[in-house]
Order: structure tokens, then sequence, then C-alpha cells
């Protein structure tokens, strides 16, 4: 009875990982929309911009990690693909890998426990400046102590997910998106509740609380792997971070910042330079549009712990069949959603309903759902070329951004929230889409032309310099 399912299924490159995922990802879109009827039904204009804001702020977390999560993802999955996970939780195999694996966990729990107290440090107190001088300098009430304990929770978080990463790297990727379908449920009844009992902001709070005690517990749960992996640890035979780590880090580091000023800039702009209410409406658009692409990425980033192992053990052609499948299927995925999405708000819109209201106009949420559609694209080409622990979108990212922040501070005088996504979209379909297709094939060129020449001088894998 389910076999013609699963066909269909296999045909549109759907496996188990990617069909938990998913799962979790309609289950974090649904629990999206319930929270933007509560946000919208229970907080008003203005809190609504300070509770889209908030996340702004506390993103710039991305200055501290420095892009680390994803280089422990990555270097995991090279090393991982000479283990054999035992039925207790422990990794046999080469001595060397499982020791390499344990220098990569030692060395990011350290990095992570630092960043979470530059974190409260500096985060924190920034914070509070931003809000006390933007709109009504800070009088509203009700935010100082969900901003405390905000910033607190995405401390402990960078703890959990420091081995969370390591754990996905390791091809735990379905058990991972569970994870993260529970925190998702989890927290969504936690906001619920506070939204609806009227305790407001608090509720963006509780969402970053409970991610953090439902991945205490999942890890507590896997200590025996943790443990195992801990006592692996060999000085004489560790992941060099100077030779091998950081050449590859910076670059992300420099990418996830750009990041930062191309995804999470917007909020902070039109809540400092217009005011809270059309940052608000700005950040649920921004929110939908981030919910659309992570489902439609789904069958790109739960190939990334596989993508590492092929390029380990240098089956190309393998690799090569798997990420354009994927990819199709991405691109595809997202283009339907997003003119689907378009079409019922502005419907709803149209027909004065007022959640819908709290999006933005017709052209700007067109314009912000063009922008996603394509990064698809370009966030694809990156997933591929990153997995070969190098980082080709340098420049690109930082070109990006400038121009991002350059043409939101131009347009938003005169042109608002429309102006802010016009900006973007020109961004990531000339910037991003144009300036990361050359790329992408630039590398794979000179990846084929080294692997042709059997040059010795080719990258970590034998791929790129």
């Amino acid at each position: 009875m389910l076999t013609p399912v699963r066909r269909f299924l296999g045909r549109l490159g759907v496996d188990r990982a990617i069909g938990t995922t998913v799962i979790t990802r309609v289950g974090q879109a649904g629990s999206s929309l319930i929270l933007m009827l509560l946000v919208a039904s229970r907080l008003s204009g203005v809190k609504q911009g300070y509770y889209v804001t908030f996340n702004s702020v506390v993103a710039l977390q991305v200055f501290f990690e420095l892009g680390l999560t994803f280089v422990l993802l990555q270097f995991s999955s090279h090393e991982v693909a000479r283990l054999i996970q035992q039925t207790d939780g422990t990794y046999q195999g080469d001595y060397n890998s499982k020791a390499r694996l344990s220098s990569l966990l030692h060395f990011g729990t350290k990095w992570y426990a630092f960043a979470a107290l530059l974190l409260l440090v500096v985060v924190l107190p920034t914070g509070y400046w931003f809000f006390l001088t933007s709109y009504n300098k800070g009088r509203t009430e009700g935010w100082q102590i969900p901003w405390t304990i905000l910033v607190f929770a995405t401390a402990g978080t960078l703890l959990t997910n420091a081995v969370i990463a390591i754990f996905e790297g390791c091809g735990h990727v379905a058990q991972v998106a569970s994870l993260r379908l529970r925190e998702t449920l989890v927290g969504t009844l936690a906001a619920a509740f506070i939204l609806i009992s009227g305790a407001g902001l608090y509720a963006v709070a509780s969402l970053v609380v409970c991610d953090f005690l439902v991945e205490a517990l999942w890890l507590y749960r896997r200590r025996s792997t943790i443990l195992d992996l801990w006592k692996a640890y060999d000085r004489t035979v560790l992941v060099d971070w100077k030779v091998e780590v950081w050449p590859f880090q910076w670059k992300i580091a420099v990418s996830w910042l750009s990041g930062y000023f191309i995804f999470q800039i917007f909020n902070p702009i039109l809540f400092r330079m217009v005011n809270p209410v059309e940052a608000g409406r700005m950040g649920l658009t921004t929110l939908a549009c981030s919910g659309l692409t992570a489902l439609a990425m789904a069958w790109i980033t739960t190939k990334a712990p596989k993508m590492g192992s092929l390029i380990a053990l240098r089956k190309r052609e393998e690799l090569d069949s798997m990420f354009f499948r994927a990819a199709k299927s991405a691109i595809g995925v997202a283009l339907v959603m997003a003119i689907g999405f378009w079409s019922l708000v502005v419907f709803a819109q149209a027909q004065g309903v007022s959640l819908a209201l709290r999006f933005l106009g017709p052209l700007a949420l067109g314009l912000m759902l063009i922008s996603s559609t394509v990064n698809c694209i370009t966030f694809a080409q990156a997933q591929y070329l990153r997995a070969h622990k190098v980082e080709p979108f340098l420049l690109q990212s930082v070109v990006a951004a400038l121009s991002n922040v350059g043409l939101a501070l131009l347009l938003v005088g005169q042109y608002g929230a429309t102006g802010v996504a016009a900006g973007y979209a020109f961004t990531t379909i000339v910037v991003g889409v144009g300036g990361g297709t050359y790329i992408f094939t630039r590398s794979r060129k000179q990846w084929a032309a080294k692997i042709a020449d059997s040059r010795p001088d080719s990258g970590p894998d034998g791929y790129f310099s």
C-alpha cells in the first residue's frame, strides 16, 4: 500500500533524513504560524517590533561563534567516514580519525564556552543601549527582563550547539532534525501560553530557554557517545587549528558575519529609522520567508554530512549526482511555496484580514519572496563548495553585505520597507546568484582539472587549493 508512495518520494529524492527534516520544518512553519497569529492578536504593533528586533540584535552571536558550528560539522563528516558507531554509542575504526574527532570535540567546547561569556559581556549591554536610544527612548514597558533572559539562554545554546554540530556531522541528521522538532513544539507551547496569559515579550525569551533545556536533555541521553569521544583525545593526533581549521574558519566567519548584514539588518534599521511597527511587519515577513527557504533547503542541508564523506572517499560522480538532484528539488519546492504564500497573503490583505495586514504589502512581500527563492540557488552552491572544507564565497559575501546595507540606508528614508526589500532583491539576484554561479562554475572546473592532472598541490581532500 505504501510502496507507490515510497517510490514517488524516492523520485523526489526524499530519504529518511530529508523526510524527518521536512516534517520538522513543516512543524516549525506551523508553529511559526501559530505564534504569528498570537503575536498579531496579543501584542501591539510596537511590541511586535520589539519582538522581532530582539532576535535580530541577539543574532550578533555570530560575531563570537565565528562560523565554528559549520566547521565542526564539515570536519566531523570527513573523520567519521572511517569510523563505525556501535550499538552502545561508541565509535570503532581508524584510531587517528577517532582521535581527531575527539580533538574537534575538545576544541569546540572550549571555543563556545569563551564565546558564550563574550556574548553576555558584549551583547547584553549592547541591546540595552540600542533599545534605550531608539524608539521612545526605550520607555515601552516590559522589555528589559525578557531581553536579559533571552541573552543568557542564547549563551547556553552556544555550548550545546557545539556538540550537536559534531553529532550532525557524524551522520545523525535525522536525529538532530527530530531534536529540532521537539524544541519547536515545546518552545511553541511555552510561548503560546505566555502570549495568551498576557506576559508579552517573555514569549520570545521562552523559545530560546526551551531550546537550551531540550538540547541539554538530548545530549545527556547521549553521554556515553560524548564521553567515548572525549576520552579518545590524543595530543599526538590533533586537528591542527592553525593549519587546518583557521584557514577555512576565518573565511566562513567573514561570510557568516556578512550574512548578519544581509539577513538580519532589516529590523534594526527600520526600528531605528522608521518605527517599531514597520520593523514588526518586516520581521514577520522575513520570518515567513526564512521558514519557506529552510523547508526547501532540507533537500540540501541533510546531504552535508554525506557530501563530506563522499569527498573524503573521492567519489566525485556520486557526489555530483546526489547534489544536482537535491538542488533541483529544493529550488522547485521554494518556487511553488513562494507563489502560494504570496497569493494567500495578498488575497487575505485585500479582504482586510488583520493578520495578513501585519505582513508587508504586495510589492514588498513579492520582492522578499523572490529573494528567498533565488537564495536557495546560492545556498546550495555554497553548501557544495564548503563541503570541501574551503570557502570560495568570501568576497561575494562581503560585497553582498556592503550592497545590502548601503541600499537599505539609501532607500529606507524615502521608500521605507519597500525600498529595503528592493535593495535586498537586487543584492540577492545580482551579487548572490550572479556572483555565486560564477564562483561555483569556476571552482568546479579547477577541481576537475586537478583531479585529471593528479596534482599533488590540491586542497584538503585533493579537490581545491
